[in-house]
């Protein structure tokens, strides 16, 4: 009995598609990549663009504080200087005075 529900189940299908043709194929084929399989991939490229976005945005940070803290440095450098060059002054300011 199975046999024969089988092979008639499989018959069935057959006469579906022959009848249908290209044509249905086709039309099926449009149906299941409009469906399922662009919705998976659009799902799937989303999800790698928000990963490589959320790794860019950790570089991102990581380059701004690397910089922030060398143009901190440098500051403080110019900032030392300008302290040493301006004690030279009052010193010269201070024995043009004492002389003059």
């Amino acid at each position: 009995m199975r046999g024969c529900m089988s092979e008639t189940m499989a018959g069935a299908w057959i006469q579906v598609f022959a009848q249908l043709g290209v044509a249905g194929i086709l039309g099926w084929y449009l149906w299941y990549t409009t469906t399922v399989s662009f919705p998976r991939i659009s799902e799937q490229h989303l999800a790698r663009v928000d990963d490589i976005c959320k790794n860019h945005d950790k570089a991102l940070d990581s380059v701004m504080d690397k910089f922030s803290d060398e143009l901190k440095h440098e500051r403080q450098f110019h900032r030392e200087d300008l302290v040493v060059l301006a004690k030279a002054f009052v010193c010269q300011a201070q024995k043009a005075r004492v002389e003059g």
